[in-house]
């Protein structure tokens, strides 16, 4: 099998285009290799359209204002790292130029599990029972202390935020993971990338793609014009794709856009109230919009049983702090249903005794980050919030619900094998 390069390369008055697009040829299953180049080629070509489009588009209303229109750039690149075992690991560069100082790059993987043609997850790397999240978290912590003034001083990476779907490649069968231009550093730093520590035993012997093929996609969005100045919104909407269920899918998608415009909703109202209500002379001495409202979410298990998942927001509407909140989706992928907490343990045991006993445990070991007596905890619930993340049960509480605020949102892991005998 040989990586053969293609390449457009064209200029108009709006855009000068230069794509290099990676094309696999030689593969013993032709459907495979199809797929795989319809997958890349698609990406690339939609890219450019799109960027093209808005060319265009800026070039009329340049013309028509009779401002001096500066032509974009669309330009894509890549590099193969690995090809061998049966899976072939790259990333396409795209960048763009609209104008100022300098472009963007996006840096995309494919890591392609070659006799399938599926995608290759982070989680499908590694051995039963591996904690990667924390591994890859510990590793990259340590790379950045080590190299400090390459990094945004607040930037600390938890177990959590190594997603699912963590952008990564391999390359000698090593495992790189990276991060976009700006997600963690300066432009100047470029896209950070970190050649992870792991021990040995971690990675499987041979890597496929044996996980259910569920993707999840980023649908950024932020404040319309109607709300310029009275609010800052910067939304991070996943959008899931890959359920062997379409039907599923699209009412997960559905629930999760239509809880997203709601929340939106509501503090737009407040914010466009509290705008209206204040003088036009605390309006010019505004320094920026009041409120904010932030969106984003964490994958914490995709099974073929189990999709695991919340979605957090924070809003910020004066005074001192803001707040956070989440919001929790466990979906049973073979019924459809949602689990709630109850529906974990066996019928026949006193399951709120057992967890409560071990949180009781966690919490004893720090009391003074929690509330004492009534304030605090009590007990769970049949509505407990929890999250499925790595073998282990995550039972979490909303700020100030069980402790002061400044001990965030407490959460208590609690290992499957701990609980195995009230589970079902």
């Amino acid at each position: 099998m040989k990586i053969l390069n293609k390449i457009i390369k064209y200029q108009n008055k709006y855009i000068d285009v230069e794509l290099k697009i990676p094309h696999v040829s030689g593969h013993w299953n032709k459907d495979v290799e199809k797929a795989i180049n319809n997958r890349i080629s698609n990406e690339v070509i939609n890219f450019k359209n799109q960027l093209e489009k808005e060319a265009k588009e800026l070039e009329a209303e340049s013309s028509k204002a009779g401002f001096e229109y500066h032509k974009y750039e669309a330009k894509t690149t890549y590099q193969v790292h690995q090809d061998k075992d049966g899976l072939l690991s790259l990333t396409l560069n795209k960048y763009i130029y609209t104008g100022g100082a300098h472009g963007n790059t996006e840096k995309v993987a494919y890591n392609i599990d070659l006799n399938t043609g599926k995608d290759i997850r982070l989680g499908d790397l590694f051995n039963k029972g591996v904690d990667y999240r924390n591994l890859i978290s510990k590793s990259i912590n340590k790379s950045m202390k080590e190299n400090k003034e390459k990094y945004f001083e607040e930037v600390n990476i938890q177990s959590e935020d190594i997603k699912f779907h963590k952008d990564f490649y391999l390359s000698s069968s090593k495992l790189v993971v990276f991060y976009q231009l700006y997600e963690i550093a300066p432009y100047s730093s470029g896209i950070p990338e970190f050649k992870v520590e792991l021990p040995k035993g971690a990675l499987k012997a041979k890597i496929t793609s044996i996980n259910a093929p569920i993707k999840v996609e980023d649908k950024y969005s932020n404040e319309s014009e109607a709300f310029s100045g009275k609010i800052s919104e910067n939304i991070n909407e996943p959008v899931f794709s890959g359920l062997l269920n379409k039907k599923l899918q699209d009412k997960i998608n559905k629930e999760v856009k239509d809880e997203i415009l709601k929340s939106k909703a509501e503090i737009e109202k407040e914010a466009m109230d509290y705008y209206n209500s204040i003088s036009q002379k605390e309006k010019e001495e505004s320094k920026g919009p009041k409120y904010e409202f932030q969106v984003g979410y964490n994958v914490t298990e995709a099974s073929d049983d189990v999709l695991s998942f919340s979605i957090n927001y924070y809003s910020y509407t004066g005074g001192a702090n803001g707040m956070p909140e989440k919001s929790y989706y466990n979906i049973d992928l073979k019924t459809g249903k949602r689990i709630e907490f109850k529906d974990l343990f066996k019928k026949s045991v006193d399951y709120k005794k057992v967890i409560n006993s071990k949180i009781n445990k966690e919490i004893a070991k720090n009391s003074v980050d929690y509330f004492k007596g009534k304030a605090g905890f009590i007990t769970v619930k049949d509505n407990q919030k929890f999250y499925l993340y790595n073998g282990n049960l995550v039972v979490e509480f909303s700020k100030y619900e069980i402790a002061p605020g400044s001990t965030g949102m407490p959460k208590f892991v609690i290992p499957f094998s701990e609980i195995k005998n009230i589970l079902k």
